[in-house]
């Protein structure tokens, strides 16, 4: 019986070296547990060792750096085969300060595509306010393309997920948002409070 190759590689700190041994990585970008970079770069000069890069994603085969970073790149093969709004959602789940797209993942395969997509986040831009809790702010830096969340004096980044959903990088928290008839921004949600805020 013929078996059949899988269709994902991933590997996790070191293990990337055992990738390197069978082959896999030749010709291909790849990244390491930070004490084996260099191993990986003497013994496979076939392999092009990245460094300072949570994970390294070229299609098929998927190689992350130490073990927080394989957290990393387990929740990016997440949104590469489920979709971004199930990566989020484990990341809550699991309570993880998740960043999304902090690795190399190719454009033509890349769930992140829209997340930093300056004319979808100006539309999350404004103030809003709860009774409660006071008044939290949505501002946009075009310069980095990354939407931030204020409330007293902190800010924090935020990540588009998709429509009217987005992530903190706090605990990965979900924020909804609730539109009018005429598809205008009227409130949010969030996770992390048991209130709602209007637009202010």
């Amino acid at each position: 019986m013929k078996s059949q190759s899988p269709e994902y590689y991933f590997s996790v700190c070191s293990g990337a070296l055992i990738l390197a041994a069978s082959g896999i990585l030749d010709g291909k970008q790849a990244t390491t547990f930070r004490y084996t970079l260099d191993v990986l770069e003497k013994e496979y000069p076939k392999v092009e060792v990245l460094r300072g890069v949570r994970y390294v994603d070229n299609g098929q085969v998927i190689t992350t750096a130490g073990v927080s970073a394989g957290i990393d790149g387990a929740l990016h093969v997440v949104a590469k085969l489920k979709g971004l709004p199930v990566a989020a959602q484990t990341a809550f789940y699991m309570e993880y300060d998740w960043i999304p797209n902090q690795g190399i993942a190719y454009p033509d395969d890349s769930p992140y595509t829209l997340m930093n997509n300056v004319e979808i986040l100006q539309d999350y831009e404004g103030k809003f306010i709860s009774n409660s809790l006071g008044e939290l702010a949505f501002t946009l830096d075009e310069q980095r393309n990354q939407l931030y969340m204020e409330r007293h004096g902190n800010r924090h980044p935020v990540f588009y997920i998709e429509k009217d959903r987005l992530l903190t990088s706090h605990a990965s928290h979900i924020i909804e948002f609730s539109r009018d008839g005429n598809d205008a921004i009227i409130g949010l949600e969030s996770s992390e409070y048991d209130v709602k805020f209007m637009i202010k």
